[in-house]
């Protein structure tokens, strides 16, 4: 029989006797391959080439092969990140809130899939986190929490005709502080006096009504490029005023 490449012939037949010819063989010109589709031999992936082969259907032998272009780095510009804390009172140490990445519904693993660095961590201000992807992933993503002065506290809080004098603890990193002062609890209708000298931590507040109870509370603040960051208002304490 013929053959992908090789011809054949057809059976014949010929007298036992004298051997005359009584059925001529004929040639069967050779077949040709017959060619299958893409067969992957190695999958691409990420920053790796794959290859594949076309054969024949019949012999097998290999007719033609090609690269598969290596399948390109996932870009994490479109990731979710959450950040386990977005705002913290500053205590003179660095700060590095935990990292969530999402990307399609997978949660990106640190170290395998980014690298996480911070930067302006420590002092009051607005700090950075940048997520770089590595490994499968590429591209960049910045995130940003807040360090806050440090919450305040009073150390002093004593009663003065139609006036208090308050004392509240002096802290390096601020800029200033504010003291808010009203008749009420809920410091409804409360005023506010501004000390723009973080070296000050004392303040007589007068031209109050005397016998009167006042709720008061200090917060220190600092100025960053033109931001104020506030801290968290100091635990409230009350004051009666002398007549």
């Amino acid at each position: 029989p013929a053959t992908c490449t090789t011809d054949g012939k057809t059976e014949g037949s010929h007298c036992s006797v004298c051997g005359a010819v009584i059925k001529a063989q004929t040639t069967i010109n050779a077949t040709g391959h017959k060619s299958s589709g893409w067969i992957t031999d190695k999958a691409a992936s990420i920053g790796v080439k794959g290859s594949k082969h076309k054969e024949c259907t019949v012999c097998k032998k290999v007719l033609e092969t090609a690269e598969i272009p290596a399948l390109s780095k996932i870009s994490i510009s479109k990731a979710s990140v959450t950040l386990s804390t977005s705002t913290y009172a500053y205590d003179g140490k660095a700060k590095k809130p935990g990292v969530t990445v999402k990307l399609n519904g997978k949660t990106l693993k640190n170290g395998t899939d980014y690298s996480v660095t911070y930067s302006n961590n420590t002092k009051v201000g607005t700090a950075k986190v940048t997520i770089k992807g590595k490994g499968n992933y590429s591209g960049t993503i910045t995130k940003t929490f807040k360090i806050n002065p440090a919450k305040q506290e009073i150390q002093k809080l004593t009663a003065k005709s139609k006036a208090f004098f308050v004392d509240w603890a002096q802290k390096g990193s601020a800029t200033g502080y504010e003291i808010q002062y009203a008749t009420n609890s809920k410091f409804t209708s409360a005023k506010k006096v501004t000390i723009t000298n973080n070296k000050t931590d004392t303040k007589t507040i007068s031209k109050l009504s005397g016998k009167k109870k006042y709720y008061v509370r200090v917060r220190s603040y600092t100025t960053v490029k033109g931001t104020k960051y506030y801290g968290a208002w100091s635990s409230v304490k009350n004051v009666t005023t002398k007549k």
